[in-house]
């Protein structure tokens, strides 16, 4: 037997066996490096799709249309590679599933491929969607269970940014907690609380006028009776040193809130709003328990800029000093006065009844007023975008007007920052059509948010919530939907 020739043959075995095995292992690699090709592809199609999709759902949040939408969602594609003019394919679906707030976009491009050329593969399209829909703040009801101010047991108010956070003003206070290290409290929003005002297209023909006053009660920090407390019909402002001590009227402490009108030209950016006037008010004994109408908040309405059937003033309220709690409410209608310069005007009486005395430069004119311009038959009215600072001033069971969650709306999330004095740490809301339980929050804390899915048909509700609270309760509610069409600010985010 030729030993040289058995081997000669095993060898040649050998090279064709290691011949075929690399041309498995060459294909498998061939194969690992174009699946990988496409999942790196795939990866890019889904982050240019869910940056298209935010970029056309936060258009139609500004109520920019669906044309700006489509146009911002090309751009942005085209921008991360997917540019609808070379070949890439950029599907825009305004309410998408049927939902008015609802975005999709769906991109894709053929993909080059290496070894799957073998089969007669050159490119693989590769594609990926994406949805984004829009948060909107639900406007609150400022006047919630009851009349704020001198009448009632509840005002709207605001610390100084030297205050603190356990105080219960989650946003105007820069530091965290009374007795502590002075941290910073990250939720410090410097740009103040947002109320939105809205004037009637009719408003001068039901009123016979068209000229409005805005007016501030108490916008001052400062209480004549030199109470440190608030309490019900007597005074609206807390009086709380550095560390939450408490003070006096005549402290160094009292807290200045400057108060801004407006005119948002229509539009949900704050980037086009146009000034109309400005006042701040700190320890002021003059307008303490007093409607104010500081100069320049007095105006004819043609001033401000009609939107459909509507004008929208934004009236934003910032403390810009001191650490003490003011209260404060806010109204809008008809002025009580025709010229000369006004200090503030005092009222006696209630609802349809009230009469209004003058101040004009400090002295009593001794002109009262029969008839009540600030009811709601004047048409105004005015919320808090998203978000309403208030404070108790009595005991007990209180319902609060959160606001209306309009028809459409898939899901309505509610957030309380420091509902903990006098109550029982559980809330219970009302929309008119079911009735939902929720849990309150202790001091310094925010509660788990209650989130409640509402379906694909929400008819559409007015919201309230009860609950127990104590006397000098200061709180933070927070109040947000998804999946309506709302003309206010919120944020857009990602649903699928």
């Amino acid at each position: 037997m030729n030993l040289n020739l058995i081997s000669t043959r095993r060898n040649g075995t050998v090279i064709v066996y290691v011949a075929l095995a690399l041309v498995v292992l060459l294909g498998a690699a061939g194969l690992s490096i174009d699946v990988g090709n496409l999942y790196l592809q795939r990866d890019k199609a889904q982050r240019a799709a869910d940056a298209a999709a935010l970029a056309g759902a936060l258009q139609l949040m500004q109520l920019n249309g669906v044309d700006a939408a489509n146009d911002a969602a090309h751009s942005i594609a085209a921008a991360n590679g997917y540019d609808a003019t070379k070949g890439a394919t950029v599907k825009c679906s305004p309410q998408a599933e049927g939902n008015d707030a609802w975005y999709r976009v769906y991109v894709s491009k053929p993909a080059p491929v290496f070894f799957m050329a073998i089969f007669g593969w050159r490119y693989k399209t590769i594609g990926a969607p994406a949805t984004a829909t829009y948060r909107t703040a639900v406007n609150i009801d400022i006047n919630g269970g009851g009349e704020y101010g001198a009448n009632g047991p509840v005002s709207l108010s605001l610390f100084g940014p030297d205050g603190r956070r356990a105080n219960g003003d989650r946003y105007s206070t820069m530091y965290i907690d009374n007795n502590k290290p002075r941290g910073i409290n990250p939720y410090y929003d410097p740009a103040g609380y947002d109320f939105n005002l809205s004037i009637p297209k009719d408003y001068a023909s039901v009123n016979g006028t068209s000229e409005i006053g805005v007016q501030i009660f108490d916008p001052d920090c400062y209480n004549v009776n030199s109470g440190q407390n608030a309490q019900a019909g007597v005074s609206v402002d807390e009086m709380r040193g550095f560390n939450g001590e408490n003070v006096n009227s005549s402290s160094k402490y009292l807290t200045t809130t400057r108060y801004t009108l407006y005119d948002t030209k229509g539009t949900v950016s704050k980037d086009d709003d146009v000034q109309i006037a400005q006042a701040s008010y700190g320890g002021d004994s003059k307008s303490d328990m007093a409607w104010v109408t500081p100069t320049g908040f007095k105006f004819d309405i043609s001033k401000v800029t009609l939107k459909g059937d509507v004008r929208d003033l934004r009236i934003n309220v910032k403390s810009t000093s001191g650490s003490s709690e003011n209260g404060f409410n806010l109204r809008a209608g008809p002025p009580l006065y025709s010229s000369g310069s006004i200090v503030d005007v005092r009222e006696k009486g209630v609802g349809e009844n009230t009469q209004y005395k003058k101040i004009v430069n400090g002295k009593e004119t001794g002109n009262w007023l029969n008839k009540n311009p600030f009811n709601s038959k004047n048409g105004t009215n005015i919320t808090a975008t998203g978000r309403i600072p208030m404070n108790f001033n009595a005991d007990g069971q209180a319902t609060i007007t959160l606001g209306y969650v309009p028809a459409k709306a898939v899901q309505v999330t509610i957030n309380k920052f420091d509902t903990d004095v006098g109550s029982n740490m559980s809330v219970t809301y009302n929309d008119g059509i079911s009735t939902r339980t929720g849990k309150l929050s202790g001091n310094d804390e925010d509660a788990p948010p209650d989130v409640y899915d509402l379906g694909n048909d929400y008819p559409g509700g007015l919201w309230t919530a009860t609950y127990k609270a104590g006397l000098g309760d200061t709180s933070v509610w927070d109040m947000s939907c998804v999946g309506s069409s709302l003309q206010t600010p919120g944020g857009v985010y990602l649903v699928k």
